[in-house]
This record gives C-alpha cells, sequence and structure tokens, in this order.
C-alpha cells in the first residue's frame, strides 16, 4: 500500500482479450471491478455498507495500462519497437518499455517468470510491474486459460443500482 508502506495482497481474477478488452475484478475486503472495451474503461467500487452507494468511475478512454501492457506483451519476448527485453535465470525475462511506451503506460519495465523451460504465455507464473514512480506491483499467476469465447458483454460494465457515477 503507498499509504502504510505495507504489502498488500488481493485474490485478483483477470480476463484478456487482445485488442484492449480487459476485466479486473478484486475480491478482497473491498471489492473493485475494473473494465476496458478499448473505448471507454468503468471502474466500480462496491461499498463498504450495504445500503451505501458503490461508485462508478466511467472514462471515455482506451487507455486502461494494463490492457495496453497486455496488448504489447502480444509482440512476443523478443525486442521490438515497444521494448527490450533480455532473457534472466530461472525462466524469466526482464522487459524494459522505451520512452514513448513509458509515457503512455506509466511502467517503467516488467519481469516475467515462467513455471518450466517452456517459456511460453501458458506456462507464466509471475509478472511484477515496475512503474514510473518505482511502486511494484506483483501479480502472482495461479491458472492461465487461452483460447476461450469470452462473450462481448463482459467487456462491458452494468451499472448497479443505488451507484453514484463519475463521468471523467
Amino acid at each position: 500500500s503507498s499509504l502504510t508502506g505495507k504489502e498488500r495482497k488481493s485474490a485478483v481474477e483477470v480476463t484478456y482479450r487482445f485488442p484492449g478488452k480487459f476485466r479486473l475484478q478484486i475480491n478482497d475486503d473491498q471489492k473493485v471491478t475494473v473494465v476496458c472495451n478499448g473505448k471507454t474503461t468503468w471502474s466500480y467500487e462496491e461499498p463498504f455498507v450495504p445500503d451505501e452507494p458503490g461508485q462508478l468511475r466511467i472514462t471515455k478512454t482506451n487507455k486502461f495500462p494494463l490492457a495496453q501492457f497486455f496488448d504489447r506483451l502480444k509482440r512476443g519476448l523478443t525486442s521490438n519497437e515497444y521494448y527490450t527485453s533480455r532473457k534472466l535465470e530461472n525462466h524469466g525475462y526482464q522487459i524494459d518499455f522505451k520512452p514513448e511506451t513509458v509515457k503512455k503506460l506509466g511502467i517503467n519495465s516488467a519481469k516475467l517468470s515462467f513455471k518450466s523451460q517452456l517459456e511460453d504465455f501458458n506456462a507464466v507464473s509471475e509478472i511484477t510491474l515496475i512503474y514510473q514512480n518505482k511502486s511494484e506491483v506483483k501479480l502472482i499467476i495461479e491458472s492461465v486459460a487461452t483460447n476461450i469465447e469470452t462473450p462481448d458483454d463482459l467487456f462491458t460494465f452494468i451499472t448497479p443500482a443505488n451507484t453514484k457515477v463519475i463521468q471523467e
């Protein structure tokens, strides 16, 4: 946490579809859902108290950093116009984003670890993102499912009743 300086752990479910479609659900004490369909990003925080309103921020943008991060990774683990990549020991890669990409994502670099020598995104076990402000977010991947059907409505958010909506 940036407030306390202590490590914070949350159970998170991520659904991603190229290009730019992303759904993230944090199932913690504070439940949060972020949905991006490539044109609009919705960020919803459930209320702490059941009768209180939830809060929804709607942003007309396709610039949700995690969606863009996964879009860039579609280029693979070789250096390209967005980043340089180098192999690390113990089945890992260091991805260093080029200045223009850092500006767009707000992410300086990422470290990817794999479960085995099979360095395929189906075998990714951990992703550590290092942001411009030097904060780190570690995603520990329990399972990856690829080539599954994801309906378009999964990437649209329906506003629950009793929700304060903020348009940005």
